[in-house]
């Protein structure tokens, strides 16, 4: 782990993206550390993998995670081959639309003006996902409007502009 975390395919990834890999395998390292990676078999990434199953997300970190740390142990031949390729991952649930009446509960449980209400706000007029609605702060806000550049850039599907 200690040479994937100096490695330039770890350093040239977004700082966040560090954090969150760090994390991961920090904690992976903290229970498995001391075993030998020669040792690992599928078997044992399963059952990494399965005492998550009340969390699938967690758990598809995980598997994700070894399959990235493995690759790199395969391409510096510590492996002969990367146990968690092709590893199954879990399927997880799909953020829904809170219905009017759960909203109403919302509204009813936290006053305008709470920090709760507040991101609330943002969240439901603005549309944005979660990962740029954490990035909005008050520097945003500019003669009564939010502007703001989307954190990632929309997928281009082909489209070309005609616009000149």
């Amino acid at each position: 782990m200690r040479d994937y975390l100096a490695s330039g395919s770890f350093r040239e990834k977004k700082a966040s993206t560090q954090g969150e890999y760090r994390r991961v395998l920090e904690a992976l390292a903290e229970r498995h550390g001391t075993k030998p990676i020669h040792l690992i078999e599928r078997r044992h990434i399963r059952r990494m993998r399965d005492e998550r199953a009340d969390t699938p997300g967690a758990a598809n970190t995980i598997v994700r995670m070894l399959k990235l740390l493995l690759n790199f142990a395969f391409d510096d031949g510590l492996i002969p081959a990367n146990p968690a390729a092709k590893m199954k991952l879990f399927k997880v649930g799909h953020w829904r639309a809170w219905t009017d009446d759960e909203c109403a509960a919302f509204e009813g449980r936290w006053s305008p003006g709470t920090m709760e209400r507040r991101a609330y706000a943002v969240a439901l007029y603005t549309g944005q996902r979660k990962g740029d609605l954490v990035l909005m702060t008050r520097a945003h806000r500019k003669d009564g409007f939010i502007v703001w550049c989307r954190a990632r850039p929309m997928r281009s599907f082909g489209y070309r502009s005609t616009a000149t």
